[in-house]
């Protein structure tokens, strides 16, 4: 059983789990099993070329960047688990857990953070009522967001 299973290991995935993984000393976060389930392929990174980036060089791929995040991630925080070469079918709300399906296991979880991309259409299956259209990308472009409380309107 997982405390947090981050799905999605594009710069949304990654960061929270770079987060949660510096967090493993303190009180909130000791002991907790933390996880990512790292199926990259749907990344709008993957086919980026980075040319005015601060701090990243020029002709940089953005293939390239997501490969050497998750090695940042594996070396600096090692006990943050890795789900590679996984792709996430459903996710059921069991109340006081999650379990999530993927196209080889089963996991469960606390909590899970979907840190997919924008990008439509959306193929996990348990958060379709939880899909909305994106409310701040003009509607042509066809992307989406889960619903939730924007702050910053």
């Amino acid at each position: 059983m997982f405390d947090v299973l981050i799905i999605g290991a594009g710069v949304s995935g990654v960061s929270c789990a770079l987060v949660l993984g510096s967090a493993k000393e303190r009180p909130y976060a000791l002991g907790k099993k933390i996880g990512i389930i790292a199926h990259q392929k749907a990344s709008s990174l993957q086919t980026a070329v980075f040319n005015n980036a601060y701090g990243i060089p020029a002709g940089k791929l953005g293939s390239e960047l997501l490969e050497e995040s998750l090695t940042h991630l594996s070396t600096t925080y090692p006990h943050v688990e890795q789900i590679e070469k996984e792709k996430v079918i459903s996710i059921e709300d069991h109340k006081t857990f999650y379990k999530i399906t993927t196209n080889k296991n089963v996991y469960e979880s606390k909590i899970v953070v979907v840190a997919i991309g924008a990008g439509n259409p959306m193929t996990i299956e348990g958060l379709e009522d939880f899909v909305e259209p994106h409310q701040k990308v003009p509607a042509v472009k066809n992307r989406i967001q889960l619903k939730n409380n924007d702050h910053f309107r």
